[in-house]
């Protein structure tokens, strides 16, 4: 999956499911988690800046 389909495919489980089902979808893709302050929570990060819960840019990523 491009970068594209797997945010696409995020907001479709994020407006189908919830925050959930994204972390959910994140797990299997293997992406690594760090710090969302608009989230106040660790989330899934996808090319090492965007939240994939929420969109933001991220500051930082650590690797879970």
């Amino acid at each position: 999956m491009t970068t594209e389909e797997i945010y696409r495919r995020a907001v479709e489980l994020y407006d189908e499911t919830g925050p959930s089902a994204v972390y959910d979808f994140a797990d299997t893709l293997g992406l690594p988690y760090s710090d969302c302050e608009p989230c106040d929570a660790d989330t899934p990060t996808l090319d090492e800046q965007t939240c994939l819960v929420c969109g933001s840019e991220k500051k930082t990523t650590k690797i879970w």
